[in-house]
């Protein structure tokens, strides 16, 4: 089975870290995405087409087309900058995928919390997210619970 998960958010995020940690490929150099990366990940029998957008505002109607067709979009926000949680409003509606489902994921947890867990819940209710998790791409914590929620949803 294949299924297309659609990485979104600001630059700086760390959205291509968190691809590269979900497929095993990770390193501690990664650039800035320009336009659109792609990652397979393999799960059992679930191969999941990872699309790392780049978060910068020129690329945005390129994002508007390849979202769809997607199953889950990952709106990802750093949880040290929380201008980065409010900015998820616009990019759930450039993702283009407008079936698939929503998860809130909040990136770079090692470098502490600065923004208030309920204002987290309330911004996922108002987009519709199935759910928060929680992560850090740079030292791996909270990505194999992502990718089973990635696997199963």
């Amino acid at each position: 089975m294949r299924k297309k998960v659609v990485l979104a958010g600001n630059s700086g995020v760390g959205k291509t870290t968190l691809a590269k940690r979900l497929t095993g490929r990770y390193t501690e150099d990664t650039r800035m995405t320009v336009g659109v990366e792609f990652f397979t990940v393999r799960e059992g029998n679930v191969k999941l087409v990872v699309f790392d957008f780049a978060g910068q505002e020129r690329f945005r109607p390129v994002i508007e087309g390849m979202g769809r067709g997607a199953s889950m979009v990952l709106l990802v926000f750093d949880v040290s900058r929380p201008s980065t949680l409010y900015s998820l409003r616009e990019w759930a509606t450039v993702s283009g995928a407008s079936d698939a489902r929503i998860l809130l994921v909040g990136n770079k947890i090692d470098l502490g919390m600065r923004v208030d867990s309920e204002e987290i819940r309330r911004v996922a209710a108002e987009l519709g997210a199935d759910g928060v998790i929680l992560v850090s791409a740079n030292t791996g914590e909270g990505i194999e619970e992502l990718k089973k929620t990635l696997v199963s949803a």
